[in-house]
């Protein structure tokens, strides 16, 4: 069984206690990495269409970290289904270095 399969299949309550989870291990990395702030919108992007599993836990991030104030930018999650992941790397890459990018993992 693949981990999108996995996640779909999750109640509501455990994608939340995984967000969380994603949120906490998100919360280390910030705090071992120098301050960052961005200065403009960020984008999520997740490898899957609209309503799959790494779009429903990014969209899960996405409403805690705006809820608890964490990202002061507007924070959106855009769908690069295909390819296996690799349409949305390849539009993650297109933007190099930008911080403002942050891709999810399927």
């Amino acid at each position: 069984m693949n981990m999108q399969a996995v996640i779909v299949g999750l109640t509501a309550g455990a994608r939340i206690a995984a967000g969380w989870l994603v949120i906490a291990l998100f919360q280390s990395a910030i705090a071992a990495a120098p301050a960052w702030k961005p200065e403009k919108a960020v984008e999520l992007i997740a490898p899957s269409a609209a309503g799959g599993g790494t779009d429903l836990t990014a969209r899960t991030i996405q409403k805690i970290l705006q809820d608890k104030r964490w990202v002061g930018v507007p924070l959106a999650v855009v769908n690069k289904p295909g390819g296996g992941g690799n349409v949305a790397l390849a539009y993650l890459s297109q933007h190099g270095a930008d911080r403002h990018y942050l891709g999810m993992a399927k």
